[in-house]
């Protein structure tokens, strides 16, 4: 039954009572009971098919939410993956970099200390062979 048939159970059922013999000293009235059953009957039977219809399509319209917000949990938690992954690259590319400049920073550092050492040696010859000679000979410098 659709809502316009149930609405026009309704309307019958309301001018069935409207136009039912009175009870005197009341505000009851008569009514053919099969009749009104037969159109309560009817009225629900519309309400079933309309409100099961209705709650079917609630429940889907749920559901497609449901799996949209699913979808994108999973692309979100995809991109999250992926940026994980390519932060963990990045600063594996960036220890290596930094290491390598670490290792030329270290040689150069020796070289440097080697020529120190020699320098010092030197100057320490030098003293040493200018004491013999006399303090006034520092022309070998």
């Amino acid at each position: 039954m659709s809502g316009a048939d149930a609405r026009e159970a309704l309307q019958r059922l309301r001018i069935l009572v409207a136009d039912a013999r009175p009870v005197p000293m009341s505000a009851s009235c008569f009514v053919n009971r099969a009749e009104v059953l037969a159109l309560v009957d009817r009225v629900a039977a519309g309400l079933g098919d309309d409100t099961g219809a209705a709650a079917r399509a609630e429940a889907d319209g749920v559901l497609a939410d449901a799996r949209a917000r699913a979808d994108e949990l999973v692309s979100d938690a995809e991109v999250v993956r992926r940026a994980k992954e390519e932060a963990a690259e990045l600063r594996s590319e960036a220890d290596s970099y930094v290491d390598e400049r670490l290792a030329e920073l270290e040689a150069g550092l020796s070289r440097t200390m080697a020529e120190l050492t020699r320098m010092r040696r030197r100057l320490s010859e030098r003293a040493a062979t200018a004491e013999g000679r006399g303090q006034d000979d520092v022309a070998g410098f």
